[in-house]
């Protein structure tokens, strides 16, 4: 899973700022959830 891209018609990709920042955002909150989790492991 990674965050959305908007690809071209001239066929170049390239990431909206603002999902990136939001995917960030989630996946930052995601490890700080994890780390206060016990391991499961």
């Amino acid at each position: 899973m990674g965050p959305k891209y908007v690809k071209f018609k001239n066929g170049s990709v390239r990431y909206q700022v603002g999902t990136i920042r939001k995917w960030i955002e989630e996946q930052t909150v995601s490890h700080t959830t994890q780390r206060k989790l016990p391991n499961n492991k």
